[in-house]
């Protein structure tokens, strides 16, 4: 699925007039180089492409795990995380409005890996008709390349994209990250999406033509590439023309990021502490034990929305915290850190999407309640994101 592909046009119109352009990726443990060397990641491989394509006119800088401010192109791949399920389309479309607003208006990909395991070979999250509504290009590794695998009898063919270890946590093959093969042809896949766009663009240069004029009002109109929908996708229809979604200026403070500017701080703290795994180093979290414990956050919004995003498991002892921001106490949120799941990831929860704009302060306390069995009260906080 294409869409327009005029912001790709843009991103390419800067390569032709020789201006340097800035490539990134969001994603999960696959664009994270999971069982792979870090020059056979994917996005690795796909720079190293767009250099050659473009040669010496243009420099191409990439960014792999941000997305800042000077980006050009920003390629997103989740899908293998993110289940068929209203809480991740939200979560999606959030991302997704605040990348298409970034300062440079970036062109957006959705880059959907392959894999074989939680019941779907590409995961979901709403991204079909995301897609359709935010006019972006969507590539996808699971139905245009490996076909042989998803028809072949044979499981060679199955394995050959696939990571083989017999120590893997993952299992014996790995069924949900794809090998340096897999890499490989993801990346390659980009390519040629921006392959063709240029193809097309320079076979048929006018970018402004009519289109739809036997049925205005069914299609979107040059004029109208690159502007976001007035609606969300989940909201009911509203026929008022004067009602907008408000600018998305998203902000997500992680105990993982290492620009202090994103990294989660408390303003205010009291049983909580800064906490690594000694066998996960790289899995911080803001942690507490104690009943009564509470830690406070500073947030800005703009369109009123405040979530947390903190560890779920079953084995882990974890319990209960309830969240609430500025003084309201009598509007706070239970988040539960226990769940009947074998998975150990991590979850959000909305805390509040009613706020006015502004600044506001998230407080959290460990409550007495806790739904784990064995009566643990330890909670991990993962992120605060506000939109």
């Amino acid at each position: 699925m294409k869409g327009s592909l005029h912001r790709l046009r843009q991103l390419l119109h800067k390569l032709l007039r020789g201006e340097t352009i800035t490539i990134t990726a969001i994603g999960g443990s696959i664009t994270a180089g999971h069982h792979v060397n870090d020059d056979e990641v994917w996005f690795e491989r796909f720079a190293e492409w767009l250099r050659g394509f473009v040669g010496s006119k243009s420099q191409v800088i990439a960014v792999n795990g941000a997305a800042p401010e000077e980006a050009d192109l920003v390629i997103v791949e989740l899908a293998v995380n993110d289940e068929a399920i209203l809480e991740h389309v939200e979560n999606m479309e959030n991302l997704l409005r605040g990348l298409v607003e970034l300062p440079h208006r970036p062109a957006i990909v959705l880059a959907e890996a392959m894999a074989f395991s939680n019941g779907g070979m590409g995961g979901g999250g709403g991204r079909m008709h995301l897609s359709v509504l935010l006019d972006l290009a969507r590539t996808m590794l699971t139905f245009q390349t490996c076909s042989t695998i998803l028809w072949s009898e044979s499981s060679s063919a199955y394995v050959h994209c696939l990571h083989t270890d017999p120590s893997s946590y993952w299992g014996n093959p790995d069924t949900r990250h794809f090998n340096a093969r897999g890499h490989r042809d993801l990346g390659m896949l980009l390519a040629s999406l921006l392959r063709d766009a240029a193809c097309d663009m320079l076979l048929d240069p006018v970018d402004d033509q009519e289109v739809g004029a036997l049925m205005p009002g069914m299609w979107t109109m040059p004029y109208e590439y690159g502007q976001l929908p007035r609606m969300r996708v989940q909201d009911g229809w509203n026929p008022n023309l004067d009602h907008f979604v408000p600018p998305f200026k998203p902000i997500c403070l992680s105990t993982r990021s290492s620009d202090p500017r994103f990294n989660l701080t408390p303003t205010y703290t009291d049983g909580w502490e800064h906490w690594v795994h000694p066998d996960y180093r790289d899995k911080p979290y803001i942690m507490a034990t104690e009943p009564g414990s509470r830690v406070s956050f500073e947030l800005e919004t703009n369109v009123g929305v405040i979530k947390m995003y903190s560890l779920r498991s079953r084995t882990f002892g974890l319990g209960t915290i309830v969240c609430w921001v500025d003084d309201d106490v009598d509007k706070g949120v239970t988040v539960t850190g226990w769940w009947d799941n074998d998975m150990n990831i991590g979850r959000f929860a909305t805390i509040r999407n009613d706020l006015t704009a502004g600044r506001h302060t998230l407080t959290c306390e460990v409550s007495q309640e806790t739904s784990d069995p064995g009566g643990g009260h330890e909670f991990r906080i993962i992120s605060v994101m506000s939109v």
